[in-house]
């Protein structure tokens, strides 16, 4: 399992190893007011009610909660717009969302906030 650690200016990928059966990959996006900070950051590059803000974004501290496999299409389109900006910052937690959509579709399990 990877953890990435998140910093003013990159996340930090650290290695170990995963406890039990299920294959998983782990990311930190940040805290509630890191968060809110990119929500606003993708607000303004990709508007209101984007799958982004619907999905991920939405809240800080949304434990528990899942997105399925059906819609990693949706937030995967968007990752691509932001991939784009000259927003240096987007770019990389584009980057970690798609190496987490990534390891879900390849385990073939939805993506879970924890």
């Amino acid at each position: 399992m990877s953890r990435y650690r998140e910093n003013a200016r990159s996340f930090i990928p650290t290695e170990r190893a995963s406890p039990g059966a299920v294959k998983a990959c782990e990311r930190l996006l940040g805290n509630i007011s890191h968060i809110g900070a990119l929500r606003g950051r993708i607000a303004r590059h990709l508007g209101k009610a984007s799958a982004l803000e619907r999905l991920v974004l939405y809240s800080g501290s949304h434990a528990g909660d899942v997105i399925e496999e059906t819609g990693f299409g949706e937030v995967e389109e968007e990752l691509g717009l932001l991939e784009t900006s000259p927003d240096e910052y987007l770019g990389r937690f584009a980057s970690v969302m798609r190496a987490v959509i990534g390891a879900a579709r390849q385990e073939r399990n939805p993506i879970v906030f924890v």
